[in-house]
């Protein structure tokens, strides 16, 4: 999972650099590479990514979805991971609003994004090896409090250089908690309920999709724009905490 992350963000760092250039010449063209490019992907995983647990026993699905919604364990995590995608997704929902305010060009825009792949990828060829030794509930406790105060340094910063400065210190923490989260699902997980237990904690991201935009508009109209980073820095905090508090009580492996 791991290097599939890093991959991931090696590709995203360029698409950033490129979907900023293309924005000021052709913006439409990114919408028909990206549709492309997708069903190329879709075809080519159908065709040639085997299936690697045929085997599984099947069960009735309103029982194994029963089993997975009564999990305390599962709940617990997909409550700290909506609280931490819900202060993530701000990145990409009010961040850009304020570095165009702040005189950012779509190609400037564009730079600074890929700010948060190159980080990710720097960050995981330097630090991997510590990340997949310690807990991962205590690597996402570091990555929900990292995230939460650094996205309040780069939301309050009083112009266009010291947001770039405060980027990586949010996108290190984003490392720790993606990197480490998936390990905390999949201990808690039975075998043969892993792909339920993934879909479900995977809707977290969903359900934060539609969180921060309703908070980041409710902070506008209050006139308190800080406030949401303010509240994001805490939100942070009380998930570190929470999550120290699953590893003491049940350790992940």
């Amino acid at each position: 999972l791991g290097l599939l992350y890093l991959v991931m963000n090696a590709s995203r760092m360029l698409s950033c650099a490129l979907g900023g250039l293309l924005a000021e010449r052709a913006f439409g063209a990114l919408f028909v590479a990206n549709a492309a490019i997708n069903i190329v992907f879709g075809i080519v995983v159908y065709r040639a990514v085997p299936e690697t647990n045929a085997r599984r026993p099947r069960l009735a699905p309103q029982i194994t979805m029963r089993a997975t919604l009564h999990d305390k364990k599962l709940a617990g995590f997909c409550l700290v991971s909506l609280t931490f995608y819900t202060v993530h997704t701000q990145s990409v929902v009010t961040l850009p609003s304020l570095l165009a305010d702040a005189g950012a060009s779509p190609l400037g825009y564009g730079l600074l994004l890929a700010l948060d792949p190159a980080v990710v990828v720097v960050v995981q060829v330097l630090a991997q090896q510590r990340i997949t030794n310690t807990a991962p509930l205590v690597m996402c406790a570091v990555g929900a409090l990292t995230v939460g105060g650094g996205l309040a340094l780069t939301g309050l910063a009083p112009n266009l250089g010291w947001m770039a400065a405060t980027i990586p210190i949010w996108v290190a923490g984003e490392v720790c908690f993606l990197t480490a989260s998936p390990a905390v699902v999949a201990a808690i997980a039975p075998e043969h309920l892993r792909g339920l237990y993934f879909g479900v904690w995977g809707a977290t991201q969903g359900l934060a999709a539609i969180a921060a935009p309703l908070l980041a508009a409710g902070a506008a109209a209050a006139g308190a724009p800080g406030l949401l980073w303010v509240g994001g820095a805490v939100a942070g905090l009380l998930t570190a905490v929470v999550c120290l508090g699953m590893q003491a009580h049940s350790p992940a492996p």
